[in-house]
């Protein structure tokens, strides 16, 4: 799923594999602006022991062309696996 939003007007778009699943929809638009991302690993492609192996500290989470920096800026890796304990942690 992706959002945006901008100017007090909101996107959201369901995505399967690289293809959008249908058109955009209007969204809550948040503060500022900004981008949303969330994805789940696909378990017959990835298998059950995937991970994550990049330093996600060393992200630039603001281009180039963000200028106003209304929000913090983060990656959220949240592991919902339904053996192990739901756990979060925010990358700055």
């Amino acid at each position: 799923m992706v959002e945006v939003w901008r100017d007090g007007r909101g996107f959201r778009q369901e995505l399967v594999g690289i293809r959008p699943a249908g058109p955009p929809e209007e969204a809550e638009a948040r503060d500022g602006c900004g981008t949303h991302v969330a994805f789940e690993l696909d378990p017959s492609y990835f298998g059950s022991s995937a991970a994550i192996s990049t330093d996600l500290n060393s992200l630039e989470l603001h281009g180039p062309h963000c200028t106003e920096l209304s929000a913090p800026g983060c990656v959220v890796i949240r592991d919902l696996r339904p053996h192990a304990s739901p756990s979060e942690i925010r990358y700055r």
